[in-house]
């Protein structure tokens, strides 16, 4: 998340190596290096949320305008705290819609060897049924690269 706690900022890696991941097809997401987006509407947004201290949850929603993007944003407080311990129970976080229509994303978080979280993997698509039906391979994927993540950088700790 950046320094202000209200957006989070992407790093983009794209096959053709351009400044952007965007694929040739008319429906894609333009999510370009350095992009902020708000927090509260995306899957990686609400998992850094779901790891945040109460206190620095509290310090976000006060600053936060929890606007609706979309008709599936949630824009109710006390549903989003809801959604976020959910999320940090689960160990995943998702987005069905919720910051652009149709576009729908599952992400996991790396973390350190306390428990505390520094980066994520995720996946997005234009379709829910998709997700829906490889939800636990995508799952089991973005967890393996976690873990291999963490491991890389703490070892077996």
């Amino acid at each position: 998340m950046t320094s202000d706690a209200l957006e989070i900022s992407h790093i983009v890696n794209s096959p053709r190596r351009s400044p952007s991941a965007l694929p040739d097809r008319a429906l894609y997401v333009d999510i370009r290096i350095g992009s902020r987006l708000d927090a509260f509407c995306t899957a990686h947004g609400k998992l850094w949320l779901a790891h945040l201290s109460p206190d620095d949850q509290d310090r976000y929603f006060k600053n936060a305008s929890l606007k609706g993007m979309t008709d599936h944003t949630i824009t109710d407080l006390d549903d989003l705290r809801t959604e976020l311990a959910h999320i940090r129970d689960q160990g995943f976080s998702t987005n069905n819609g919720e910051r652009e229509k149709d576009i729908y994303a599952i992400a996991v978080p790396i973390l350190t060897k306390h428990g505390n979280m520094i980066s994520a993997f995720s996946v997005f698509g234009a379709s829910p049924a998709t997700l829906a039906q490889n939800r636990e391979a995508l799952l089991a994927k973005l967890q393996a690269a976690a873990k291999s993540a963490q491991h890389v950088l703490y070892g077996d700790a």
